[in-house]
């Protein structure tokens, strides 16, 4: 099944024959135009894959805005089973019930993938690693297919013990786009934002570490050059991290609206 998110427009009401449609002046997100008392923002709905006998399809959920009357009791709309008409904070806490939902349903499909990515004994054997140390002896160990470095090598005898708790696979991942983080003057820089990427992570084992990390764990650098670092985090304690961002970006979600309200009337008024 395929899923695919659509930003469709609310109806509206037919303008009167010969007068423009002209856009709504009560609510800046109203995509009804001309004269009229129901206000509906544009509908934002999660769709599922055609129907394969009535070529239709189906909404898996739906959400909007809308005032019935024109009175200022705006309302918020949440469809999925159920016809939810929602306050702003209750919306949020909807919205981040769907990210943990999300979450769980990636968790699933990685369980999937394991489950039916059985290799053969040649793929085993080939995702190796091998420290041949002088005098002919070597130490080989297992490489998953994940890791995008091989940490094999020759040793001497006497360095066998430091390479081996130094020992470790990796895969690195992008960050963010970078964010203007503002910085002091420093020699030839001078003071400004620099764009730095937030929340890169590393995934890594240490096979002859201490036990925690004998076992894929993942590190997450907070925002790029701080180092500051969250480290060996376990599948649930990354999927709390995850969880704690998305609830912090739906509280930036009410600060830009209130910034944008605050700027409104700081234009209206303060001018």
């Amino acid at each position: 099944m395929s899923i695919d998110t659509t930003h469709a427009p609310a109806t509206e009401p037919t303008p009167q024959a010969g007068r423009p449609a002209t856009p709504c002046t009560t609510y800046p997100w109203c995509t009804a135009t001309g004269d009229h008392d129901r206000h509906t923002s544009a509908r934002e709905v999660l769709n599922g894959v055609a129907d394969p006998v009535g070529g239709f399809i189906t909404h898996f959920v739906e959400s909007y805005l809308f005032d019935a009357d024109g009175a200022g009791d705006v309302r918020g709309v949440l469809i999925g089973g159920d016809h939810l008409e929602l306050t702003g904070d209750q919306m949020r806490e909807r919205a981040s019930e769907l990210h943990a939902f999300a979450n769980q349903v990636t968790a699933l499909a990685a369980q999937l993938d394991a489950s039916r990515r059985a290799d053969t004994p040649a793929e085993t054997e080939a995702h190796t690693w091998t420290l041949t140390v002088d005098g002919g002896t070597s130490i080989t160990g297992y490489r998953p297919a994940w890791a995008k470095n091989d940490p094999s090598r020759d040793v001497t005898a006497e360095r066998i013990g430091a390479v081996l708790s130094d020992l470790g696979m990796y895969r690195y991942y992008d960050g963010s786009a970078g964010v203007p983080v503002f910085h002091a003057a420093d020699g030839d820089q001078p003071a400004g934002p620099l764009g730095l990427p937030m929340l890169r992570a590393v995934m890594n084992v240490h096979p002859y570490r201490e036990a925690a990390q004998q076992q894929p764990t993942v590190d997450v650098e907070v925002l790029g050059d701080s180092d500051e670092w969250m480290e060996n985090l376990t599948p649930e304690q990354l999927a709390d991290v995850i969880a704690t961002v998305r609830a912090q970006c739906d509280r930036l979600d009410q600060v830009h609206t209130d910034l944008i309200a605050a700027r409104a009337d700081w234009e209206a008024n303060a001018r």
